[in-house]
């Protein structure tokens, strides 16, 4: 499904993306679609319900759980890629689990 939308980026951009947020971009929007199919509203209030009620929905980025306490994608196992850059050039480095969700 990345490669899908990066080869449509592609098309209509001439180019890849050039930053590495248009996947969680993409999944945004995901995931305030469903917020408004399921709360059949833009109402704020309905639509937060709504997401808040996110159990594992399969985004673009991975599964996403929101609740009335927290808004951040990285509750439950959502690995991260680290990355270097050495001489003005990014590298893949490894996959890691967070440990813990920093507190806002």
């Amino acid at each position: 499904a990345v490669n899908d939308l990066i080869k449509v980026v592609k098309q209509n951009l001439g180019s890849v993306p050039f930053t590495s947020f248009t996947i969680p971009g993409y999944s945004a929007v995901e995931a305030l679609v469903k917020g408004i199919e399921i709360a059949g509203t833009t109402n704020a209030k309905e639509l937060v319900a709504a997401m808040e009620g996110f159990n594992n929905e399969k985004f673009l980025v991975g599964p996403v759980t929101y609740s009335k306490t927290s808004h951040i994608r990285m509750e439950g196992k959502n690995d991260v890629a680290i990355m270097k850059i050495e001489a003005g050039k990014p590298s893949f480095v490894k996959m890691v689990a967070p440990a813990e969700i920093p507190a806002p």
